[in-house]
């Protein structure tokens, strides 16, 4: 295998994760998330990544953030 992704839905995400989302969106509550892996030749890690899906009354977001709390 050159490289392979692999995809976990509605984990437990990271502190610093939760903390950088509460931080950013204050009135906004988490209602899903998927933690996806990009994996390379030789198991390198080369990506962490989150999508997790926000709601604020009638309106929802997605965002996405590294494993350190970074958004891209």
């Amino acid at each position: 295998l050159i490289r392979t992704i692999e995809k976990f839905k509605n984990v437990k995400l990271p502190e610093n994760v939760r903390d950088a989302i509460a931080e950013r969106f204050p009135n906004w509550s988490m209602i899903s998330d998927v933690y996806k892996v990009n994996f390379h030749r030789d198991n390198v890690v080369a990506r962490k990544q989150y999508k997790v899906r926000l709601t604020n009354g009638d309106k929802r977001m997605k965002v996405k953030i590294d494993e350190e709390g970074n958004f891209l």
